[in-house]
């Protein structure tokens, strides 16, 4: 019979998760996932796999913790305008209320910009967070249509939309502020044109 872990693993997804944050895949030694969780190298193999299975359970974790959340709006049915305020409002919060934790940026995106051009599995990684981005913002922003050549357009702005967020998010490394504002005047820009 296999001994129980005597360790939460959901606290040490979380300090792996941070370490992977912090870092970035390549940056972060199998020291650094020790001393950021306490855990031996063999807890940390028996939890979790080796260093590139830890890596893709800290990025699903930070998924459902950080992105999860702030999309569901989108995604619902029935989205539409305040949806797609209230999105780029709580961007524009969380960017404010840390500015220290905003400039690690997003996890996947950093992940992005690090792997996707040499490793298949981050790319493929990626383009399915660029997707699911596009998708959400796509099914708002036919909500919030009034006509039907709007309606027609939304993916296509769904997809200039996405690409404008992950600037902001890349953005936010250098000037969470000036990232905050982005988002703020994004929202405006969509007040505007949907409420003429």
């Amino acid at each position: 019979m296999a001994r129980p872990r005597a360790f939460d693993t959901g606290a040490a997804l979380d300090e792996v998760t941070a370490a992977f944050w912090n870092r970035g895949y390549e940056a972060t030694s199998l020291a650094d996932l020790e001393a950021g969780t306490g855990l031996s190298r063999s807890s940390l193999y028996q939890a979790f796999g080796g260093k590139r299975e830890m890596f893709e359970a800290a990025l699903t974790h930070y998924q459902e913790q950080q992105i999860d959340p702030i999309l569901r709006g989108l995604e619902a049915p029935g989205a539409g305008l305040p949806e797609l305020r209230a999105y780029l409002s709580t961007l524009a919060r969380i960017l404010r209320s840390d500015p220290e934790l905003a400039q690690r940026g997003c996890l996947v995106v950093n992940s992005m910009s690090e792997l996707a051009s040499h490793d298949e599995d981050a790319r493929l990684t990626s383009m399915a967070y660029r997707q699911r981005i596009i998708d959400a913002l796509a099914n708002a922003l036919r909500g919030a249509s009034g006509t039907p050549a709007q309606r027609r357009q939304a993916p296509q702005r769904a997809r200039v939309l996405a690409t404008t967020v992950i600037g902001i998010l890349v953005t936010a490394h250098l000037d969470p502020e000036g990232a905050a504002g982005l988002c703020d005047d994004l929202a405006r820009d969509l007040v505007r044109e949907f409420t003429r």
